[in-house]
Order: C-alpha cells, then structure tokens, then sequence
C-alpha cells in the first residue's frame, strides 16, 4: 500500500519518540545486545573499511561496535554535510574528539574535510522506521538514499566491481509493517537489532 507524504511523517514521528522514551539503561544494554549480534556476523567480520554513524536523537549507539572494529584494525568512517547540505564520510580514529557541527551532526574534529574515499565493505545506515522486505525509512533528508543510489539496488558481489553490504541498524521496537517503497527508496541487504540479524 503506497503511504502519502503525511503517512510518512506520522510514521517517522511515531518511530522517533519511541525510541526517544527509552531510558539511559535500556540504550545501553541494547548497544551492547547490537555490538555482539553484528560483530559475530561474516559483513562485519570480513570487512576492512565500515562506514559507521554517531548516535543522535535516540538512535542505536555503535560506539562498542567502532572500539571493536578499531582493535581489529578496521578502518572507520561517518558522516558530516558541508553547506549544501551534502553528505560525505570522514575518517574517524580512535582517539579522535568529537566536535559538533551544523544541524547538531558530531564529527571527528581532526577530520571535517572531505577526503578521497576507499571502497567501503560494509555500511552501517540509521534509519528511523524498517521493515521485514528490506526497507527503510530515514528522517526524511534523503542523505543516504543519495549516497548509497551509487550502488544500486541489489546486493551483488563481481570481481570486477565490489558492492558494500549495505546493513540498516536500529532499535527492535522501530520495526513497523511493510513500508511502501518511494522510486528512489534504497533497499537494505539487512537490518541489525538488538535481537537479531536479518540478511534479505
């Protein structure tokens, strides 16, 4: 069923404040169910280079995750916008301070330009709302769905070109029915909860 701009809206309200009511805790114990469902999984453990994301707004932290990936020798990288409001990926070390920047977005104050980018192995996406097919409802910017349209639509590994796994991660309560996907919608190869690991 095709949802309406206001259905979308409803939805990514609805999605935000519940995980906006989760107590201190609660975050806590469900980054820490996340960082050991995804770390164990083949994307992860495969992966050298991970895009990666600073919690905001009651999302999902993946700061266990980025300490693990650090201690493995992976490489990280997140996110940040420039005026245009463009969105480009930093790298992020460990031991980097985090500075705030426009629109509230944390980044690593050593590293706000951008830079040539190496092939990512796995990204790790927030979203506000998924559903069991494989969809995802961001904020409503459109920032990822333009960043990762350069990878297509299907999962799909060549030897002559290599694809990301493109992983949504959020909370378990952020599941919803199924999300009619918009033209320009990026479909997810999984989504990682607290609870579990889902590949589409």
């Amino acid at each position: 069923m095709h949802l309406t701009h206001a259905a979308r809206s409803k939805l990514r309200q609805e999605h935000r404040q519940q995980r906006r009511r989760l107590r201190p805790r609660q975050q806590q114990q469900a980054a820490l169910r996340l960082s050991k469902q995804l770390c164990a999984t083949p994307s992860f453990l495969r992966a050298k280079v991970i895009a990666t994301y600073i919690a905001d707004d009651g999302e999902i932290a993946l700061q266990n995750i980025i300490a693990k990936a650090w201690q493995q020798g992976k490489a990280i990288y997140t996110p940040a916008f420039n005026a245009r409001k463009e969105m480009y990926f930093v790298r992020y070390k460990k031991g980097d301070q985090l500075m705030t920047k426009q629109w509230g977005v944390k980044v690593p104050a050593a590293q706000t330009t951008p830079i040539k980018l190496p092939a990512f192995d796995l990204i790790l996406t927030p979203l506000v709302a998924f559903d069991l097919e494989g969809n995802r409802l961001g904020r409503g910017g459109g920032y990822y769905d333009r960043f990762l349209a350069q990878y297509g639509g299907a999962m799909q590994t060549t030897k002559k070109s290599r694809r990301p796994v493109i992983m949504g991660v959020a909370h378990s309560c952020q599941q919803t029915t199924p999300i009619a996907a918009q033209p320009w919608d990026i479909k997810l190869d999984a989504i990682a909860t607290e609870k579990a690991v889902t590949y589409f």
